[in-house]
């Protein structure tokens, strides 16, 4: 997995938002499918079951879990329709604009 291309436009995509620095965790929805979670604390957080771990990233697709990692590796989900590819595909396509435009507040959870 290219964790540095993942990890980049991650972070853009919360600075767009204007959720950095994250001290905590918080979770944005990519599109209608793609969900992240960034624990920004030194501690586990709980998301969607399961603890995040300091300064992680968390992947939900369609409310299971597709991937935790770090810029320093992590695992992902490699199946024929939730992998890599697609979740640069839908994180690029939100960064271009053509999903979620201005998220309502709900789609957008920090705590």
């Amino acid at each position: 997995m290219n964790f540095e291309t993942v990890a980049h436009l991650i972070v853009e995509l919360f600075e767009r938002e204007g959720l950095i620095p994250v001290t905590g965790l918080c979770e944005v929805k990519i599109d209608s499918q793609w969900a992240i979670a960034l624990n920004g604390s030194s501690d586990p957080a709980p998301w969607r079951g399961a603890d995040v771990p300091p300064f992680h990233f968390a992947l939900d697709y369609n409310g299971f879990p597709a991937g935790l990692f770090s810029p320093a590796g992590g695992l992902m989900a490699a199946g024929s329709i939730v992998n890599e590819a697609a979740l640069i595909a839908a994180l690029e396509k939100r960064l271009d604009g053509r999903e979620h435009n201005d998220l309502p507040e709900s789609e957008v959870l920090c705590g």
